[in-house]
Formats: C-alpha cells, sequence, structure tokens
C-alpha cells in the first residue's frame, strides 16, 4: 500500500443501524444515518467522509483500488453485483370530446390507447442475459379522469415501468416506445405524447476479485457461499458505478418500507462481521 491510494467505502443504506465504533458525519437523535461511508486512505489527502456520490476527479487515477460495498439487501446469502435499469412512463392519448350517443362526432382516445397498452405489454423484450433475467414492462395505470358515463374523453393516459437488464439501454428503449406511439397514432388518428423518465441505467461488476473477496467474506460468517445476483429494483449504487467496482450485501428487507421495519439484532452482528472481514482481507 506504500505510494497507492487503497480506499474501501463502506455505505449504510437509509435507515439502517451502524456499528457503535463507527463515527458518522450526520446522524439523527436516534443514531440513524441517511447515507453514511468510511474512506480508508493512505499517502493522499482525500475527504475522510465521502457521502451522496463521488467526484470523479478524486478517483480517477485510483479506480483500481477502490471499491463499494453498499449494505442492501433481501439475504444474508445473496450478494448484488449488478442492477437492472429502470423506465417510467407516462403515455398520453388525445382525441376529441363527445357524446357517447354520437360517437362518430368524436375521436374516443380510448381504444387506441388500450390497443397500444395491450401491443406493449405482449411485447417481449429479450429473453435474459449472461447475468441478468429478462427484461420486464409493467403497465400500473391507466386513467381518464371522467366521471361521466355518457361522455367520451378528450384525453387518456396510460402509466408504465420498464426494469431492463444489459441487452437495453434507457435511450433505446425511449426511441422504440416514441415509435410504437406514433404508430398507433397513424393508425388511429388519436395524438400520442410520451413523457419518460430513465431512473437508472443497467450495470454489472463482472465476477472477479471484489465478488471473490466479499463471498469468502459472507461464507466465513454466514456458512454459506453468497448467491451472486442482479434481481430487484434499482439502488444507490448506480451513482457511483461509473467510478468503482460496485456490490451489495446487507440484511435481510422482509419488512422493508413498511411501517415499523425492523431487523434481526443477530443479522446485524453477523452483518458487521462480514464487514469487519472484508476491512481485514482488502487490507491484507
Amino acid at each position: 500500500h506504500e505510494a497507492h491510494l487503497h480506499h474501501l467505502l463502506l455505505a449504510l443504506g437509509r435507515k439502517c443501524l451502524y456499528p457503535a465504533d463507527f463515527n458518522f458525519d450526520e446522524q439523527d437523535e436516534e443514531g440513524f444515518c441517511e447515507l453514511a461511508s468510511w474512506t480508508f486512505a493512505t499517502e493522499r489527502g482525500l475527504p475522510r467522509y465521502v457521502s451522496r456520490g463521488i467526484e470523479e476527479n478524486q478517483v480517477d487515477s485510483y479506480r483500481e483500488g477502490f471499491l463499494r460495498l453498499r449494505a442492501r439487501g433481501k439475504s444474508l446469502r445473496e450478494l448484488w453485483t449488478g442492477r437492472r435499469g429502470s423506465l417510467n412512463a407516462r403515455i398520453i392519448a388525445r382525441g376529441r370530446q363527445g357524446h357517447s350517443a354520437y360517437p362518430h362526432m368524436a375521436l374516443n382516445p380510448l381504444p387506441a390507447l388500450a390497443g397500444l397498452c395491450a401491443r406493449l405489454a405482449a411485447h417481449e423484450l429479450d429473453a435474459g442475459t449472461d447475468h441478468f433475467q429478462a427484461s420486464t414492462l409493467a403497465l400500473t395505470s391507466i386513467d381518464t379522469g371522467n366521471m361521466a358515463s355518457n361522455v367520451i374523453p378528450a384525453e387518456a393516459s396510460a402509466r408504465l415501468n420498464i426494469r431492463f437488464n444489459d441487452a437495453h439501454d434507457g435511450a433505446g428503449l425511449v426511441a422504440w416506445l416514441e415509435a410504437e406511439a406514433a404508430k398507433a397514432a397513424e393508425e388511429s388518428g388519436v395524438g400520442f405524447e410520451l413523457r419518460a423518465r430513465v431512473s437508472g441505467e443497467s450495470f454489472l461488476t463482472p465476477p472477479g476479485r471484489l465478488s471473490d473477496l466479499l463471498s469468502a467474506a459472507i461464507e466465513a460468517e454466514t456458512g454459506a457461499a453468497p448467491e451472486l445476483s442482479t434481481s430487484g429494483g434499482t439502488s444507490d449504487a448506480r451513482f457511483v458505478k461509473a467510478h468503482c467496482p460496485v456490490a451489495e450485501f446487507g440484511l435481510t428487507g422482509l419488512t422493508m418500507h413498511q411501517t415499523d421495519e425492523y431487523a434481526p439484532v443477530d443479522e446485524i452482528e453477523r452483518l458487521r462481521a462480514v464487514y469487519a472481514r472484508v476491512i481485514a482481507a482488502y487490507f491484507a
């Protein structure tokens, strides 16, 4: 380690209990932290604490010696080495309002929107890749706001979410949705508008030094080798994946996002032991 920077950033996710022997920059009155991290460095004067992202000019020369282990998971035997991307979209269909007794005088956007939604939902994005399950598209809402049963609405909308693997990127999926909406508009005469937002691209830390080091520490403390996984939703790891290898391992999430979310105390102790073993092995 003599003339090199060796970082190990351990970040505890939102509302995770922290080990008592670490210091944090920000805590609330109950001793929780929103996002805490520790950096271990030698011979370089980088900030002691890093949170909410990493400036590229701080780590550009040292990426090979930098890794991030984030406390997030649903099992102490599952190690996340990648994440699917996520795209949220709203599709707005605009026709012409009218009375249901005179449909020929209106342009009903609902059949066109329903047909587009059916086509999108039936489309197979892919069959999965070497490290990821198949991408999925889920329709989450179809709305008109129309309370009158005898009025054809002028506008209707649908919302959807796509969870995509490394066979796609957000821009390509937005282009596909736009092309499908344009096709539906040409077929029906209804106007379509797409509003899409990519909240995260897919990423993968390939099996290798980082996953081997973490797997060995997890197996030593839990008695079982972890499964390398890329399932689930997006995570804060997407904010630092461009700067360093990333893996995620944490507490069982059986009550995740529920009122009175909790974690078994013995799992917290085992998790701390895993982190201590990772630190020791990394600097060995």
